[in-house]
């Protein structure tokens, strides 16, 4: 009988952390909302596999006259690098009993497991506390109180849009976050409707290609979009006494510094320490992942959302 325990063999442990860690990248790059929320490296540095790395502040003088005679006013310019700490430092530690990895291909047992637990519990935390971060951050003049309804989605939508513009200076490459429950009043939308057969944009906004006046929209789950997501040490996630339900959310680009940093992952074979006290009967995964969201204090008025009263 050939042998399927991953401990068999002394690099198969290896062989299963390299796969974990692919499968896992592979997870969140596809089943993550935020990813135009990716720390920009002119700003952000050291936090590849850590949880302290530094984030940057530039300095500049504004422009004065030239002249002449005396040529340039002299000024100062700079940047600082200061150490930050990332506020989530989570875990699990999961026990895949021996008699199923002898079963079944070791490897692919663990990368399943770790797929699954990515795709249900990683994911949906990471991005309920990010949008929970980013709504903490955003200015309160940015937070519109408004139920939407289907007559008049557009008109809040782009009001909000227009406002941010107008602050910030910046015309293009916001995105859009819209909640599955505002998906469905710009489906049934009569601004939409009025407008659904003229070249097939329907006014401002195009939902084949999801666009609205030219800014990418992404649809998130309803349920991940509140600003009173916080994490639970035990595990998981809850809402806090005041949550706060968010319709839809703009960002500017290069504004959210969504971090996430994961730590090697760990595999302990059958009757290797766990790092504890006990031996394990079974193969042993440990994985840690540290994450924060940040949006720069300069930065933090090119965010804003709609939300319901």
């Amino acid at each position: 009988m050939a042998n399927t325990n991953p401990s068999g063999v002394a690099n198969t442990l290896d062989d299963i952390v390299v796969q974990i860690t692919e499968v896992l990248d592979e997870v969140y790059a596809h089943e993550r909302k935020t990813t135009p929320w990716q720390p920009n490296p002119a700003f952000v540095r050291g936090f590849q596999r850590a949880k302290t790395g530094q984030l940057a502040t530039i300095f500049t003088d504004p422009l004065a006259d030239y002249d002449r005679a005396l040529g340039y006013v002299a000024g100062a310019a700079g940047i600082e690098w200061n150490p930050y700490e990332l506020r989530f430092d989570r875990g699990r530690s999961y026990v895949l009993d021996q008699v199923d990895m002898m079963q079944q291909e070791g490897v692919f047992t663990a990368m399943a497991t770790m797929a699954v637990t990515a795709r249900e519990q990683v994911v949906p935390e990471q991005e309920k506390l990010a949008f929970a971060s980013a709504y903490a951050q955003m200015p309160t003049a940015n937070i519109i109180s408004h139920t939407i309804s289907a007559s008049t989605v557009l008109q809040q939508i782009g009001d909000l849009l227009d406002s941010i513009r107008d602050t910030t200076g910046v015309e293009n490459g916001y995105s859009i976050f819209m909640s599955g429950d505002t998906r469905k009043f710009l489906r049934s939308s009569t601004e939409v409707q009025k407008v659904r057969n003229i070249d097939g944009y329907m006014g401002r906004i195009d939902l084949t290609s999801n666009e609205y006046d030219g800014q990418q929209i992404i649809y998130v789950p309803t349920a991940w979009m509140n600003g009173g997501w916080e994490s639970v040490p035990g595990g998981g996630v809850q809402l806090g006494t005041t949550p706060k339900t968010i319709e839809v959310m703009i960002t500017a680009p290069d504004t959210v510094q969504n971090i996430v940093a994961h730590s090697i992952t760990d595999v302990f074979g059958p009757g290797l320490p766990n790092g504890k006290s006990e031996l394990v009967d079974g193969t042993r995964i440990n994985t840690r992942i540290f994450y924060d969201t940040i949006i720069p204090l300069n930065k933090r008025p090119g965010v804003g959302a709609i939300v319901i009263p």
